[in-house]
Parts: structure tokens; C-alpha cells; sequence
């Protein structure tokens, strides 16, 4: 079976939005790295606690 322009077109933007959720979910990690002693401050929490929370 070979492809079709359409199907092409639709792969690529397939391939387009996982790579963006791939990306965010891997930016999540590290934008929530600062904020994890505050975090831990007002929770009440461990520091060894809080570096569970973004994995």
C-alpha cells in the first residue's frame, strides 16, 4: 500500500503533536525543579519527599 499525499499530510501531523506532548511532559520535570523546597516548605514536606513529586 502506498501512501497518498492526505495520508502523508496526516501522518506528519501526527508526528508534530506527539513530539509536542513528548516536549512538555519532559519540560514539566524540570519548570517544577526550582519550586520544590517552596513547595516542601508549605507542605510540610522533606526535600528527599518532594523530588518524588515531579517523577
Amino acid at each position: 500500500m502506498t501512501p497518498t499525499p492526505l495520508t502523508s499530510r496526516a501522518a506528519g501531523w501526527v508526528i508534530f503533536i506527539l513530539a509536542l506532548g513528548a516536549g512538555f511532559s519532559v519540560a514539566s520535570i524540570y519548570y517544577a525543579q526550582p519550586l520544590l523546597p517552596l513547595m516542601g516548605a508549605n507542605l510540610h514536606l522533606s526535600v528527599e519527599g518532594m523530588g518524588l513529586v515531579p517523577t
